[in-house]
């Protein structure tokens, strides 16, 4: 049942069933292979070339296109540019493999030969990276889609067995090549409109997704529009993009209507580019600090690019707030509008969403005179509160906790980022906390009675004990793990 298995499977199928259309036939009459025989070699040699071609483009175009579903759904892409560069891989492709065969033929018997043969086959290996990175890179050569959905995609090769099995059921060719059309109109287009347009009647979501070392968190607003805070991570930005994308494409999300860049640390915004490339973004929020004269290059740049693929970029500050309606509402606590004077840190964008009573605080990196300066306003209380720096302890998780009040604490980063007094701390205050290294994704459904926690498992969301009804609090301690005791105690 893996999905190499299935592609397989599915692409000799495919050849097996259509390759009659196409395949060789000999010459009946007499006359015409005389007249084929007599024709020049270059001839010959010509159509013959011609006949190869037009055999690998067509079985191309077939596997591409009964393979098109399940690569949608299962890699969430469309590439049409296969349809090219797929056939004028064979040269190479074939020219490689034999070279990796005749390495393993004379590897044991003469190996200066095996190695000539190596070098024609990482040679060969080159080519064919190259035309892929030249034709992923070309317009509208691919795109990236949250894909038609198990539903629909089981219906296509549903139908296509039942007309592939059994005779009685095939329909005339017209007919046939209308079912296509067909089943993108109902089964992937008008549900994929009727999804956008309608408003979801399931409260607020906030899912915060394991990046490692870094921050993304995903608010599903109640009229179905989309944010996301920070989209980040301190190793490779490819894993963030990987991550983030399949969240997103898992709630059957195209597009971003708010995108808010807490600060200009990488490990909250290198994901942008590969983003950007894979969903639509309406407008962008950074803090005024973040891209002024002393700002880090490369977030300017990341700045910049998004401005240049016609996304609103605006700032926001103390007291900026944003009223999306369905009794949700967005309110900015830091920065101040000339900054702190501290660190990059220190400036970080922190966002408190409220939604029918209940309250979300996301502090970004939050730590020195930005947080002094939040925390010598009066405690409030939060439903939900994402620790400030992952953790750290340089943003005082205690006198944070005490703060904010929090119903359940949710770490985003490593293991390693919460310190033994953070752990000693949560410990003793039964304080209910997740951390994304743990638990995978972590998402939290509020509605108007309450709000409830998942947590991400391989294929599905699954049911956390952590809850809030009616006022009252199902506690949840994530135990503190003995070796992370045992670390700290050897320092």
């Amino acid at each position: 049942l893996s999905i190499g298995a299935q592609l397989s499977f599915l692409a000799v199928a495919s050849i097996s069933f259509f390759y009659f259309v196409v395949a060789p036939r000999p010459i009946v009459d007499p006359l015409d292979r005389l007249i084929q025989r007599t024709r020049p070699r270059h001839q010959q040699i010509g159509k013959e070339f011609f006949l190869v071609a037009k055999r690998a483009f067509f079985v191309s175009a077939v596997v591409w296109l009964i393979a098109a579903p399940l690569v949608a759904e299962r890699f969430h892409i469309v590439a049409p540019i296969a349809l090219i560069i797929n056939p004028l891989i064979i040269l190479p492709l074939t020219a490689g493999l034999l070279c990796g065969f005749a390495v393993l033929v004379f590897g044991q018997v003469f190996p200066p030969i095996a190695d000539f043969f190596g070098s024609g086959c990482d040679f060969f290996l080159r080519i064919i990276e190259n035309m892929i990175s030249v034709s992923a890179n070309l317009p509208a050569g691919h795109w990236w889609t949250s894909g038609p959905g198990l539903a629909a995609t089981s219906i296509f090769y549903l139908g296509l067995l039942i007309l592939i099995v059994f005779p009685v059921t095939r329909l005339p060719k017209r007919w046939a090549l209308a079912s296509l059309p067909c089943w993108l109109a109902f089964c992937v287009f008008i549900p994929g409109l009727i999804k956008e347009y309608q408003t979801k009647e399931n409260g607020l979501a906030c899912t915060f997704i394991d990046v490692g070392h870094g921050t993304s968190v995903l608010v599903e607003c109640p009229d179905g529009k989309t944010v996301l805070y920070d989209c980040g991570s301190f190793g490779s930005s490819n894993q963030a993009v990987r991550k983030i994308s399949g969240v997103l494409w898992e709630r059957e999300i195209d597009r971003i209507d708010l995108l808010v860049l807490s600060h200009a640390d990488l490990d909250h915004y290198n994901a942008i580019p590969g983003l950007l490339d894979r969903f639509a973004i309406s407008t962008a929020l950074v803090s005024p600090v973040s891209i002024g004269a002393e700002s880090d290059n490369r977030f300017i740049e990341v700045v910049n690019e998004l401005e240049s693929n016609g996304i609103v970029v605006e700032p926001a500050w103390t007291g900026s707030t944003i009223d999306p309606g369905n009794g949700m509402s967005i309110e900015f606590l830091n920065p101040p509008k000339q900054g702190t004077l501290d660190s990059d840190n220190s400036d970080s964008l922190v966002m408190a969403i409220e939604y029918q009573g209940q309250s979300i605080l996301l502090p970004g990196d939050l730590d020195g005179r930005g947080l002094k300066i939040l925390m010598s306003n009066s405690p409030r209380h939060f439903d939900i509160v994402m620790a400030a720096h992952h953790g750290s302890r340089h943003s005082d998780p205690p006198g944070f906790i005490k703060w904010s009040r929090p119903d359940l604490f949710v770490v985003s980063g490593d293991s390693d980022d919460v310190s033994l007094e953070t752990l000693q701390f949560l410990d003793a205050n039964n304080q209910p906390w997740l951390q994304t290294s743990d638990q995978g994704a972590i998402r939290v459904e509020l509605t108007e009675t309450g709000w409830q926690a998942f947590a991400w498992h391989p294929l599905k969301w699954s049911q956390s004990q952590l809850q809030k009804t009616h006022e009252t609090v199902v506690v949840q301690v994530t135990p503190i793990r003995q070796h992370e005791y045992t670390r700290a105690n050897a320092q």
